[in-house]
């Protein structure tokens, strides 16, 4: 499949062409004009927006945030399936962004957003446990205490979203109600109601060193299990494992037959991130 990467000079951009190179894809990038001479980079075909070839069939947006809802719209109408790192916008650019995802869904193309919590091991393991019944939560905590190692312009949406995102995919949405306790442009306190049984609080602020990341979730028997997922991080092989995810319902979309489950977070499931936190901003 031939894929253009955008941003792809950045570090998200050049993980992602390194790892769709060695899935076997041809790989067009798009960034500064200078950037062919970044190492590791001697397989990626570079170009410019202006130029990207006609046969292109799928987009990978690793831009800064601010740029993803302009290029996740010009993708989308170009008919083209999309990979878009978290966020999958600013706040403030959402209803141009809700309707790129509507027109996705009437064009059968799929998209998908980088909350790559997703595929660490102990998240896909807690899923899978929900899935099936053994862990019926009642009650999850999502911390994120980290100060950024570069200045972030967009907190909530870059950094904050990826627990929020995470809640969500745990705990459900079905019966979606949220309130912020504390709110501010780097700290956030949210209660969410997720059904009639199930509630979740999050606190992520950008203050803390170390860093800490974990998640608690305390089941219908009052029984509270903790995981770390700081000090075990994500590793290259999950980020991969998500672009192959993406990959494969493409392909799945493109014979017709329905894409395979998996933890793959999608357009909707980044709105629905995007849109509570502009709820609780307000």
């Amino acid at each position: 499949m031939k894929i253009v990467v955008l941003g792809a000079a950045g570090r998200m951009g050049q993980m992602h062409a390194r790892h769709l190179i060695e899935m076997g894809h041809t790989v067009y990038g798009v960034d500064h004009p200078r950037q062919p001479q970044i190492a590791g980079h001697r397989h990626v075909i570079w170009t410019s927006m202006n130029h990207i070839p006609a046969d292109v069939e799928a987009v990978v947006i690793a831009s800064p945030a601010d740029c993803h809802a302009e290029q996740f719209a010009a993708a989308i109408g170009a008919g083209r399936h999309v990979f878009i790192e978290k966020p999958i916008c600013i706040i403030e650019h959402l209803d141009e962004t809700r309707k790129a995802v509507e027109l996705a869904r009437e064009r059968r193309l799929i998209v998908a957003v980088g909350y790559n919590l997703r595929f660490h091991p102990a998240v896909m393991s807690v899923y899978d446990e929900i899935a099936t019944g053994m862990l019926k939560p009642m009650w999850g905590s999502f911390v994120l205490r980290q100060k950024p190692p570069r200045p972030v312009a967009y907190f909530l949406e870059e950094w904050a979203s990826h627990d929020v995102d995470l809640a969500l995919h745990l705990m459900g949405g079905e019966h979606l109600d949220a309130a912020s306790l504390l709110r501010g442009k780097d700290e956030i306190k949210i209660v969410i109601q997720h059904g009639p049984q199930n509630a979740s609080f999050i606190h992520a602020d950008a203050y803390t060193e170390p860093f800490r990341r974990a998640f608690t979730i305390v089941d219908q028997e009052g029984c509270a299990r903790t995981w770390d997922i700081e000090r075990n991080h994500v590793k290259p092989d999950d980020y991969k494992a998500e672009l192959m995810a993406w990959v494969d319902a493409v392909w799945a979309t493109q014979s017709s037959i329905d894409p395979p489950l998996s933890p793959l977070a999608t357009g909707e499931d980044g709105l629905a991130v995007i849109e509570l936190l502009a709820r609780v901003m307000r």
